[in-house]
């Protein structure tokens, strides 16, 4: 896609109040897009390190972020043993995350979890629990990786009556065994589920 078409794209879809997502795993790709005026990138790059201007550029266009750590993780080791000429490494990727914390773009959690990825099988559900101990590793405070799970999308998507416990909100709720603003491994010692109020067996 040429950037002429893609700014339209991202144009059209403004025009129509809809928000834009990519998934960009390359710097020449993060720039594309960043100029671009799209709404969040999924994704980090395995092989290379984001240019502190250009992840700058994100925070003063107040761009969203939704690193995938687990997906790229997985992803950077399986092109390590099967394609090592592309020179990946979750160390990229890793110190990507710090840039984009360092910096204050704001930053979502996400798992791109999937069943047809035959490279890096991410599960639904429990890859969450992995995403937010590798955003803890990355430099995130256990408060901050819970608010980029919770508090923080819900407001990204308009979600009014979500995200925090409060009264009039809906309650979709983990119960957990231990403090996970503490230890955010906690968050899998799950004891009880609600959803919309209706508590689900597990």
């Amino acid at each position: 896609m040429s950037p002429e078409i893609l700014c339209e794209v991202v144009k059209y879809s403004h025009k129509c109040g809809k928000m834009v997502h990519v998934h960009t795993t390359s710097i020449r790709t993060y720039e594309l897009v960043v100029n671009a005026g799209v709404d969040a990138l999924h994704h980090l790059p395995q092989g290379e390190l984001l240019p502190k201007p250009l992840v700058e550029k994100m925070k003063e266009k107040n761009l969203t972020a939704v690193p995938t750590l687990l997906m790229d993780k997985g992803m950077a080791e399986a092109a390590k043993r099967l394609m090592p000429e592309r020179g990946a490494d979750y160390s990229f990727v890793k110190q990507n995350f710090e840039t984009l914390r360092e910096v204050g773009v704001r930053i979502i959690a996400g798992t791109d979890a999937n069943y047809t990825n035959k490279m890096n099988f991410v599960p639904h559900g429990k890859s969450m629990h992995t995403e937010l101990e590798l955003m803890v590793d990355g430099g995130f405070t256990p408060i901050e990786a819970l608010v980029s799970a919770t508090s923080l999308p819900a407001k990204i998507f308009n979600l009014e009556n979500r995200g925090v416990i409060a009264l009039g909100y809906r309650a979709d709720l983990l119960l957990v065994k231990g403090n996970p603003t503490q230890n955010i491994s906690n968050i899998r010692n799950i004891q009880k589920v609600w959803v919309a109020g209706e508590e689900v067996k597990i």
